[in-house]
């Protein structure tokens, strides 16, 4: 489970459309800043407001990243943060490159899912009949001998597919079958 699962499409793709806001957006000002309420002094007078939007969505990640359940989970919730901070930053500078970028951003939502776990796993799925024979009383030997986590699962729910490669990792390191 190492990092190279964060080579794929979902990644790149939502690393290129931040990108493109500044291929699109501060490139051009470049020349004359003064032509974007964005490169003007803001609230503090010290920052530029796209400074200060872009500290504001920095620090609304920072407070909340601790309560997310790994490290796919971290990184999906930036790139959100990312996609709203240029979106509000291209609408001002831009309405139509804005819309623009909505609808790549509406395209990719749709299109282009964030990547399930793959991996190894000792993961048994369980129903009524099955936690009553496996885990309340068990009948074979194996089943009286393990010690079981049982976790509720649901598959539209985000936080358990982002737990998932965390889960299939403690059944690898201290299950078997």
């Amino acid at each position: 489970m190492g990092l190279s699962r964060f080579v794929n499409v979902y990644y790149a793709s939502n690393l290129l459309l931040p990108l493109l806001y500044v291929a699109f957006v501060y490139v051009p000002l470049r020349s004359s800043p003064a032509a974007s309420p964005l490169h003007q002094p803001g609230f503090t007078q010290k920052l530029t407001q796209e400074h200060e939007w872009s500290l504001m969505i920095l620090l609304t990640y920072l407070f909340k990243v601790r309560t997310h359940a790994s490290l796919d989970e971290s990184l999906t919730k930036f790139f959100m943060h990312l996609k709203v901070l240029t979106l509000a930053l291209t609408y001002t500078a831009s309405a139509r490159t804005s819309l623009w970028l909505f609808a790549a951003y509406s395209v990719l939502f749709v299109t282009v899912q964030p990547p399930r776990f793959k991996g190894a796993s000792y993961i048994s799925p369980l129903n009524p009949v099955t936690m009553s024979d496996r885990v309340r009383v068990p009948k074979r030997e194996d089943d009286r001998e393990a010690v079981w986590l049982v976790a509720f699962w649901a598959d539209w729910c985000e936080t358990c597919n982002f737990l998932e490669a965390s889960l299939a990792g403690l059944s690898v390191s201290y299950g078997g079958e």
